[in-house]
């Protein structure tokens, strides 16, 4: 039975395979449909393209793909499956370029025929059999020689490649035997060998014959070459094992869709530990033999793989990464290589912001612009060292390089943070300015924290002015002073009062004195709306400080506020404090009389998924180094299947 697909993208039908009876067997598949005009059939059947954004979509699917080719000069109706067709992975000469678009081809044995449904039926089932979670281990692959190959070879070759997956031997296994049906097989010959998990996935290695007379590196190479097949199927995790503990001596890791597809395994199942390793051991490789400028790069793409998580490596992980990176580093400048030194001392400064070391992230981020000067025209590297500044207090030079990488076209979002540093060094009014040009562009959950600092800043420049000089460790000491209760004292309202006023007048951006004459307010006045701009006020600020959050969502919600400002507030509470700010709202809400408990919690609960969404689906930029020193940049997103 077949549903046709709409709206479809790139798909026409989704089929559920029936047996012979008419039951329903549980088994469906898409089905991508074509069909020529091309009169020459061996033209035809090689001239199909997809796009690769296509193709990363078809490999995405939870159901395969079946593309189907009809022959309308001749009648004849080909099919295979998207996942079935065999790349080439070369290990001799140079890569073949990247193209926009990737090729698919048919061929003969493709026609349909009357036993096509039955072996459509296990192709579904082996497709699902080798994809689930459950695979059986350890996956054993039946090692075979091409006809022209002795036996004798064929057992040279299990014994190296048992060597070559010994670390990895409870996962992978090998035996000399003919391919046998449904069955992982290695297909040796004299100038390729074809690894194939079955008629699911398979990779074909290119290789001379000189590469077939060396048993030990071939074997290496092969089982990089099984670590990307179980990568194609999404099998991640075993991926990033076999690839981690064979990939050091390999060259087909040097094919840079086996080392994205390898970084791509090793991050989605977090195999960051292995990753490091495999990264010093190709970067220690390509140092050794000054002509192997592919294991450096390769080793560059494997190490990215913690930009991922950069802030959520453990303290083991980033030691690790730390240790890498300047071995990396130590090794870049020993051979003179400025490119590739910068780009280490630039991925060490990364780390260290990570790890919220904000004075090594800062010396790391000049020592890169030391090494190479380069660096001070990127756009991201301005924006990087901005965001440390920041953090660090150093507003004002953080506005500077938030400046130039605004002015020399980095991403919307440093506009907003541009804002912000303008905002803390005391420039409201271009704060504010700045602010307006980024929220004009597009409304999205993600701006939430924007335009709540633009809802304040009105309130900050009528108190303050257009600029001021911020004194802001003087106006916190008044601040803290401040009773509205008479728990400290004999302060009367009109003392506490008086504070919060020199404090503000000192600085407008002190969130301890926003609080404090927030409760001032609604102690005098009796209303929640009396005191929920400065509530609000108190929270935009104080950033990380729960209990200011709290209020101002509290607040609002017995003010009546609009529900769009509750899911503002709830948004920008969940980002900068996460499960805490959760907990507490939940354990506030149980006390408190009045709410509507229901409503605000469901209405928090569809902001944690809105965020959580949102940040998984954070990918990150990866950068190598090009040529004449340049960086070449394109999105890395490990998260995606």
């Amino acid at each position: 039975m077949h549903r046709p697909l709409n709206p479809d993208y790139g798909l026409d039908e989704t089929v559920e395979i029936f047996d012979a009876d008419g039951n329903a067997t549980g088994l469906s598949f898409h089905a991508q449909l074509k069909a020529t005009d091309e009169r020459d059939l061996a033209v035809a059947l090689r001239s199909i393209r997809f796009r690769r954004e296509l193709a990363d979509y078809y490999r995405s699917l939870a159901l395969p793909v079946l593309v189907v080719l009809y022959h309308a000069p001749s009648g004849r109706l080909f099919a295979r499956w998207f996942h079935a067709y065999d790349p080439h992975v070369a290990i001799r000469g140079e890569p073949p370029p990247v193209t926009k678009t990737v090729r698919f081809e048919l061929a003969e044995p493709d026609e349909w025929s009357p036993s096509t449904p039955s072996d459509l039926a296990a192709g579904v089932r082996g497709f699902v059999a080798f994809r689930s979670p459950e695979l059986a281990l350890p996956l054993r692959f039946l090692v075979s020689g091409s006809a022209d190959a002795d036996e004798g070879s064929v057992y040279r070759n299990v014994f190296a490649l048992r060597a070559a997956l010994n670390p990895v031997a409870e996962l992978i296994s090998v035996e000399a035997s003919a391919p046998a049906a449904g069955q992982p097989s290695i297909l040796i010959g004299s100038t390729a060998t074809v690894v194939s998990l079955a008629d699911v996935a398979s990779v074909t290695l290119d290789h001379d014959a000189a590469a077939s007379e060396d048993p030990a590196a071939l074997a290496s190479n092969i089982a990089v070459a099984i670590a990307t097949v179980l990568a194609r199927v999404g099998q991640t995790n075993l991926a990033a094992q076999v690839g981690a503990a064979t990939a050091g001596s390999s060259r087909t890791i040097l094919d840079y869709d086996v080392a994205f597809t390898l970084a791509g395994a090793m991050a989605r199942s977090r195999r960051l530990m292995d990753a490091l390793h495999l990264a010093d051991a190709l970067d220690a490789r390509g140092h050794a033999d000054p002509g192997a400028d592919d294991a450096r790069i390769v080793a560059f793409v494997i190490q990215t793989v913690t930009a991922s998580r950069t802030s959520r490596l453990s303290v083991e992980e980033r030691r690790l990464a730390t240790e890498v990176s300047e071995r990396i580093l130590e090794r870049a400048e020993a051979r003179g290589d400025r490119s590739a030194a910068g780009a280490a001392a630039y991925n060490l400064a990364m780390l260290h912001r990570g790890g919220r070391d904000a004075a090594r992230a800062v010396a790391a981020f000049r020592r890169t612009l030391e090494i190479d000067p380069a660096y001070g025209s990127r756009a991201y590297f301005h924006s990087d060292l901005a965001g440390v500044l920041f953090e660090s207090g150093d507003f004002a030079e953080a506005a500077e390089h938030y400046a130039q990488a605004v002015a020399m076209g980095a991403e919307e979002l440093r506009m907003a943070l541009y804002a912000d540093a303008l905002l803390f060094s005391g420039r409201y009014a271009e704060a504010q300015e700045q602010l307006d040009r980024y929220l004009a562009s597009e409304v999205g959950p993600e701006r939430a924290e924007w335009r709540l600092k633009r809802l304040i800043l009105p309130r900050i420049r009528a108190l303050a002015g257009d600029t001021q000089q911020r004194a802001a460790a003087d106006a916190l000491a008044l601040a803290e002073r401040v009773d509205f209760t008479g728990a400290k004292g004999d302060m009367s309202i009109e003392e506490a009062e008086q504070l919060v006023a020199q404090a503000l007048e000192m600085d407008a951006l002190c969130a301890e004195a926003w609080f404090r004459l927030s409760l001032f307010e609604l102690n005098q006045r009796e209303e929640p709306e009396d005191g929920l701009e400065s509530a609000i006020i108190s929270a935009v600020l104080h950033r990380v400080a729960i209990g200011s959050w709290l209020n101002a969502v509290m607040l609002a919600r017995a003010a009546g506020a609009p529900e769009e400002l509750v899911t503002e507030l709830l948004r920008t509470a969940y980002r900068f404090n996460g499960d805490a700010f959760v907990d507490e709202l939940v354990e506030a809400v149980r006390e408190h009389q009045g709410v509507d408990d229901a409503a605000l919690l469901s209405l928090l609960d569809t902001t944690v998924v809105e965020v959580d969404a949102a940040m998984r689906d954070e990918g990150f930029v990866m950068r190598l180094p090009g040529e004449d020193g340049d960086m070449i940049e394109f999105a890395f997103e490990p998260e995606s299947p």
